[in-house]
C-alpha cells in the first residue's frame, strides 16, 4: 500500500537538509528524492556517504563530479551532525559552499531532537541560530530545509489515523488510542502495525480496537522490556528465546529501533537517578507520560551500570553505521551484540 506524495522538482535545488529524529520519515523522504526521474544514468549520479567517517575533501570530490547525461549529481550525507561537529568543520564547509557547483545536489541528514525550553519546543543541536543554517541560507530558493521531529506520544493517535488514511485505510479513534498505547512514538513499529491492521480489515472495513488487540496482542513495550531485562540479568537462553519471538512479527529494523530507544531511555534514567532525581524527573528526562513506564525503567536500570549502558549504546551506533553501508547484516549484528553481553 504505497503512500503517494507529490514529486520533488530537483532541478532548482542545490541543498536539501532533513533534520530530526523521525528516522522513518527521513528514510522515506530520501527514497522519494532518489525516485525522482532525471536521466537514464540516475544510479550512476547518486552517491551516499557516512558523515561519521567522510572528510570534507571527499565530500568536495563527490560534489564536483559532473553528472552523466545531464540532470543532477546527488550526494547524500548521513549523520551530518557528526560531520559538522568536527574541528574546523565550519571553516571548511563555508569554503565548500562558497564554490558549490550548480550541477550538484547535496542532501544532508541531521539527527536532532526537540525538547521543551522556556515554554516552547526547541531543536537541541541545530536551532535557528546555528551557523550551518545561516551558511546554507545563501542558496535561497535552492535550499529545501525540512524538519522531521518525532511526534509526542500524546499526538500518536492522530498520527496513526492520518498514516492509515494515506495508506488507503481507516482507523477508528479508539483503535488508534489502543495502538498508540502499545507502540508509543516508535514510528517504524506503528507503520508496521498499521499496514498489518489495514490488510486484516480489508478494503471496506475500518480497523477497530478489537482488531488491534488481536493483531498486537503483546505490546512492543512489554516485549522489549522483557528482552532487556533478560540481558541485564545475563539470562542467555531467555534472551535468545525472546529475540526469536520478537523476530517472528518484527523485521530486524524494528527490533533495532526498539533496542536503541530502550537503551537510550535507560541511560537517561540512570543519569537521573544518580543525581537523586525522582520518578517525575525520570519521566521528564525520557519524554514519557506514563508513570508506570518510569517505574519499570527505574527497576530495570538497577541491572546495569551507567558505563555498561553507554558501552551498549556505542555498539548500537557502530552497528547502525556498518549496516547502513552494507558491511554486515542487521539481524546478525543484533544477535552478536546480545551474545557478547550475556555469554
Amino acid at each position: 500500500m504505497p503512500e503517494k506524495k507529490p514529486a520533488i522538482d530537483l532541478s532548482a535545488l542545490q541543498v536539501i537538509v532533513l533534520q530530526g529524529d523521525d528516522t522513518l520519515s527521513i528514510r522515506d523522504e530520501i527514497s522519494r528524492i532518489n525516485a525522482q526521474p532525471q536521466t537514464g544514468f540516475t544510479d550512476l549520479n547518486l552517491s551516499r556517504m557516512d558523515g561519521a567517517v567522510a572528510t570534507v575533501s571527499e565530500l568536495a570530490a563527490e560534489i564536483s563530479m559532473l553528472p552523466l547525461g545531464g540532470g543532477k549529481r546527488i550526494v547524500i550525507l548521513d549523520k551530518g551532525e557528526e560531520f559538522l561537529g568536527r574541528e574546523k568543520a565550519k571553516e571548511q564547509m563555508l569554503a565548500l559552499l562558497e564554490s558549490f557547483p550548480p550541477s550538484a545536489l547535496l542532501v544532508f541528514t541531521l539527527n536532532d531532537e526537540k525538547k521543551y525550553r522556556s515554554g516552547d519546543m526547541v531543536w537541541q543541536r541545530f536551532s535557528g541560530r546555528h551557523w550551518f543554517r545561516k551558511a546554507v541560507g545563501k542558496f535561497n530558493e535552492g535550499l529545501l530545509w525540512k524538519e522531521f521531529p518525532l511526534p509526542l506520544e500524546r499526538d500518536m493517535p492522530g498520527w496513526i489515523m492520518d498514516k492509515a488514511d494515506k495508506l488507503g485505510g481507516k482507523f477508528e479513534p479508539g483503535a488508534a488510542v489502543v495502538l498508540a498505547g502499545m507502540v508509543g512514538n516508535d514510528l517504524f513499529q506503528a507503520a508496521h502495525e498499521i499496514e498489518k491492521a489495514i490488510a486484516y480489515a480489508g478494503e471496506e472495513g475500518d480497523v477497530s480496537s478489537d482488531m488491534v488487540r488481536l493483531l498486537c496482542a503483546v505490546s512492543k513495550e512489554e516485549d522489549i522490556f522483557a528482552l532487556v531485562d533478560a540481558v541485564g540479568q545475563k539470562k542467555g537462553n531467555e534472551v535468545f528465546r525472546l529475540l526469536q519471538a520478537l523476530s517472528v512479527d518484527n523485521p530486524p529494523e524494528y527490533i533495532f529501533t526498539m533496542l536503541v530507544r530502550q537503551i537510550r531511555m535507560l541511560i537517561l534514567t540512570k543519569e537521573t537517578l544518580l543525581r537523586k532525581g525522582s520518578e517525575k524527573d525520570v519521566m521528564e528526562a525520557c519524554g514519557i507520560t506514563h508513570s508506570f513506564i518510569a517505574r519499570k525503567l527505574t527497576g530495570q536500570s538497577r541491572h546495569f551500570s551507567l558505563a555498561e549502558l553507554k558501552d551498549i549504546y556505542r555498539e548500537l551506533n557502530q552497528i547502525d553505521e556498518s549496516t547502513k553501508i552494507g558491511r554486515s547484516s542487521l539481524d546478525v549484528e543484533i544477535e552478536t551484540l546480545l551474545a557478547g553481553i550475556v555469554l
